[in-house]
């Protein structure tokens, strides 16, 4: 072989190496490829660039605040019976969950029924307590009806930060008691009616009283005489009395109820589940 052949089948074998390690370095690449298990999107409603979108978005919430923050999607072609037994065991089986008590909250969805369900372990079952998952599905049920999936997980992340930060600071979420008008209005309005019946009753035996200016009809003719009268002002006190300073402290635990449940592992469990 000559000089010049052995030159050009050299360059010819660097070049395919190269672009054998150019397709490696494009799959393979954390940046271009996320590895991130907390958006596993098995039904395939998010784009390559809106899963690694996302997924980078839990990463940086559940590393931040020591609360996993998972997304599951399940296709069609899955049936599952009980969504609450199925979002649990996955929840289990991927050892989900951060810090001792592995504190998480998994969101999953399942397209065969168009089932949502929620499970939350650990610190994360106080933190996303009943009324907390109310607000969360609130915020994002119209999207996921709308079949614009990447809208509604935006939203979970979004909100799942607020709710984290809150519950750093010892928010939690509080049960909304939706009242009629009329419950601002008759208390007062009875309150007002009772007042007036009370001082008309009052009133009602000194109808015959009048009104007098002074003090001297009242008096006995030659009952009482005075020689002299004068004021003295003899001394003054103030009394001081100290108010004392408020107690109260701030529960860091959650100030709404948390529905808890076992698992079929014996693990303790809080979440919800519906339909969109």
């Amino acid at each position: 072989m000559s000089k010049h052949n052995y030159k050009k089948l050299l360059a010819q074998f660097l070049f395919v190496l190269l672009s054998f390690a150019f397709v490696f370095f494009l799959q393979y690449n954390p940046v271009a490829a996320s590895s991130s298990y907390r958006v596993d999107d098995q039904a395939g409603l998010l784009g390559e660039s809106q899963r690694s979108a996302l997924a980078a978005e839990l990463d940086r919430i559940s590393e931040r605040y020591g609360t996993d923050i998972v997304i599951l999607t399940l296709g069609e072609e899955i049936s599952i019976l009980n969504p609450t037994d199925y979002a649990d065991t996955y929840f289990e089986n991927q050892d989900l969950g951060l810090g001792s008590s592995q504190s998480g909250m998994l969101f999953m969805i399942s397209m065969a029924e168009r089932d949502w369900a929620i499970a939350t372990h650990g610190e994360a079952i106080d933190i996303f307590n009943d009324y907390a998952q109310e607000q969360l599905m609130d915020s994002i049920l119209p999207a996921l009806r709308d079949n614009n999936m990447y809208a509604a997980f935006t939203n979970l992340a979004d909100f799942s930060e607020k709710t984290l930060d809150n519950a750093e600071r010892g928010i939690f979420a509080e049960e909304k008691v939706s009242r009629p008008f009329t419950f601002y209005i008759l208390p007062p309005v009875i309150a007002l009616l009772l007042t007036a019946l009370i001082m008309k009753g009052l009133k009602s035996p000194l109808t015959s009283v009048g009104f007098r200016s002074g003090a001297s009809s009242y008096l006995l003719d030659n009952s009482m005489k005075i020689a002299n009268s004068n004021d003295y002002f003899l001394s003054s006190s103030i009394a001081r009395t100290a108010i004392p300073k408020s107690t109260e402290t701030k529960s860091g635990g959650s100030s709404g109820r948390s529905t808890t449940h076992t698992s079929s592992s014996g693990r303790t469990f809080g979440g919800s589940s519906g339909k969109f």
